[in-house]
C-alpha cells in the first residue's frame, strides 16, 4: 500500500467508526420510553388524577429533556409515560432526572411512592400488588417468591416498586416486563393465588402499556 493510498484510508477509516459510535449512540436512544408508576390505596381515578397523576405530570413537565408525556389515572395506580425530547437526550440520564423529580411526591399520606424505569417501545408492562390484612412479613416474602419464580420462568423481567419499612410487611407492588398477553397474565395470577396462604392477595392492574 502506497503511502497516499495510506493517506486516503485513515480518514475514511476514521469517518467509518465514528459514523458507527453516533449510530450506536443514537440507536441507544430511540424506541425508549420511561414509565413513571405510582401505586395507591386511592380506589377513585378522579382522585388519583387529581392527587397523584396531575401533580406528577407537572413536576416531570418542568424537565426540559422530556418531550411527549401522558398519563393514566385508574383505581389503585398513577401510570405516566415520558419520551426524550430528542436524539440528544440520554435515555440513563433522563431517567436519573426524572427519578429525582419524582421522590419530590413521596408521601405518607396517602401512601405514594412514585417507581421509574425506561423500557423499549415494545415491552408490554403488568403491575400487580401482593397485599394482606395481618402484617407478616413472613407471608409477603414467601408469597413474593413464589410469584417472582413463576413470572421469570414466563422470560419476564420483574421490578419491586420503592415501599416503606412500615408498609412493606402489609403490602407490596410489583412491574413484570415482557411479552405476555393480558389474559395469560391474568390466569396466572389467578392460579398463583389458589397455592398460597389465604391471608395473602394478589391484585393484577394488567396490561398497562396497552392503556395509553
Amino acid at each position: 500500500m502506497t503511502r497516499r493510498q495510506l493517506n486516503i484510508l485513515i480518514p475514511v477509516v476514521s469517518i467509518a467508526i465514528l459514523m458507527g459510535i453516533v449510530w450506536g449512540w443514537l440507536a441507544g436512544n430511540t424506541g425508549k420510553i420511561i414509565y413513571v408508576l405510582t401505586p395507591t390505596d386511592l380506589e377513585d381515578p378522579v382522585r388519583v388524577e387529581q392527587l397523584v397523576t396531575g401533580p406528577l405530570k407537572d413536576s416531570l413537565k418542568t424537565s426540559g429533556d422530556v418531550g411527549r408525556i401522558k398519563g393514566i389515572s385508574i383505581a389503585g395506580l398513577s401510570a405516566i409515560a415520558a419520551e426524550p425530547a430528542g436524539f440528544a437526550v440520554s435515555i440513563d440520564s433522563l431517567t436519573r432526572e426524572l427519578t429525582t423529580l419524582a421522590s419530590s411526591r413521596i408521601t405518607e399520606e396517602p401512601p405514594l411512592r412514585p417507581s421509574v424505569i425506561g423500557v423499549d417501545r415494545g415491552d408490554i408492562i403488568h403491575v400487580f400488588r401482593i397485599y394482606n390484612d395481618v402484617s407478616d412479613e413472613r407471608l409477603m416474602i414467601s408469597a413474593a417468591d413464589l410469584l417472582i419464580r413463576e413470572l421469570k420462568t414466563r422470560n419476564l423481567r420483574v421490578f419491586a416498586n420503592p415501599q416503606n419499612a412500615e408498609s412493606a410487611a402489609e403490602e407490596q407492588t410489583y412491574v413484570a416486563l415482557g411479552a405476555v398477553p393480558e389474559e395469560s397474565f391474568s390466569e396466572m395470577i389467578e392460579g398463583i393465588q389458589n397455592r398460597i396462604p389465604p391471608e395473602i392477595y394478589l391484585s393484577a392492574y394488567y396490561k398497562i402499556s396497552g392503556r395509553f
